[in-house]
Order: C-alpha cells, then structure tokens, then sequence
C-alpha cells in the first residue's frame, strides 16, 4: 500500500509573505511607540534628552529606538548623584502587551 499526496496549490509563500509584512507593520508601530513613550518619560531641563530620542526600521522586523545625548544613560540607570528615571525601560514594557497581542493574532490568523 502506498500513499500520494499531490500538492496543486502552494499558497504557503504568499501566506509567508503576507504574514511577513503585517508583523513588519507591528514593529513599526511599536518601535515609534516605545520612542514616543521614552521622550514623555525624559527628563527636561533643556530638551535636549526630550528630543533626541529616534526611531528606525533595521530591517522589516528589527526595529531600533536610540538617543544620542551623552547623558541619557545616567538618567535611565541612574548614578552615586543623579536618581534613575528610567525612560526606555518603561516605554519598551509598556508596549510589550499590545506588540504581544497583535503577534499573536497575526499567528491566529495564519
């Protein structure tokens, strides 16, 4: 006894594809979410910890969230003479169950 198994229809790439772009869209969303939400956390004196927080697309699914002002570490860790006032941290943890959820329905949906 033997068995065939014929596959006439290979939709497999394009639902790959299209499963692909809909989580690139999450990352993005949530990427510029977690810089929106470190800049309202910052502290301001003269803004300029406020403003440098960026945002990019690493690639469709790496997302990256940095800030160039030297001091923002001493501010998000904190040091001996400067309380921490995490910003990153929390904007990342506060995005995680949205990011979570739309993952997840994308996976559902598949």
């Amino acid at each position: 006894m033997s068995i065939s198994i014929k596959l006439e229809y290979n939709h497999l790439p394009r639902l790959s594809a299209a499963m692909r772009r809909k989580a690139s869209e999450v990352v993005r969303k949530v990427t510029f979410e977690i810089r929106d939400g470190a800049a309202v956390r910052s502290r301001v004196d003269t803004g300029n910890m406020k403003g440098g927080w960026k945002a990019e697309m690493e690639s469709d699914l790496s997302g990256l969230v940095s800030n160039a002002v030297s001091y923002v570490a001493y501010h998000e860790f904190g040091t001996r003479n400067i309380p921490a006032q995490p910003m990153a941290t929390p904007a990342a943890e506060a995005a995680r169950p949205g990011f979570e959820a739309a993952m997840k329905q994308i996976a559902d949906a598949a």
